[in-house]
């Protein structure tokens, strides 16, 4: 296990204390599903598909984020003051959807974490398999259908051990 790093080696500019971190917060939060999470029940050729999918899905969107960023951040010489609001109001828009991008880029990392843990596929709240339709359809989900349907409505869903 990699040791945590401390904040003065943060503070002097490398982002590796950071990384680090979280590196070490994943391999803790592992070790602990480990004794609760069931092992995967997909082949492993089956596994290397979706990693190729999640893979190809993180190389689009890496793309989508700079090219949204540096759309956002270029500043129009020719706007006037009428139009300014307007551009204002799309910048921000356009931020926004990286940002929301940023997290389905996380939630892509988890997943390749997990598929690496042989944990994926797994639903995280009941502990049951998810359908293969639901992960080639949304193949970064921790969820099955019924649990992710049962807390949409407001209904906690509990472990089916």
């Amino acid at each position: 296990m990699k040791k945590k790093t401390s904040s003065k080696q943060n503070k002097k500019g490398t982002g590796k204390a950071i990384e680090t971190r979280q590196t070490t917060k994943r391999s803790h939060i592992a070790k602990q599903s480990e004794k609760i999470m069931p092992k995967t029940q997909l082949s492993k050729k089956e596994l290397d598909e979706f990693k190729e999918m999640l893979l190809t899905i993180r190389e689009r969107l890496v793309g989508k984020i700079s090219s949204v960023k540096a759309d956002a951040l270029v500043k129009t010489e020719d706007i006037n003051d009428g139009e300014d609001g307007t551009e204002m109001f799309t910048r921000e828009f356009m931020l926004q959807l990286a940002g929301s991008d940023n997290e389905a880029l996380h939630e892509i990392d988890d997943a390749l974490q997990r598929i690496e843990e042989k944990t994926y596929g797994i639903c995280e709240t009941c502990f049951q398999p998810i359908g293969k339709e639901r992960l080639k359809a949304l193949p970064f989900t921790r969820e099955c259908i019924k649990c992710k349907s049962m807390k949409e409505k407001g209904i906690v869903p509990l472990p089916r051990l």
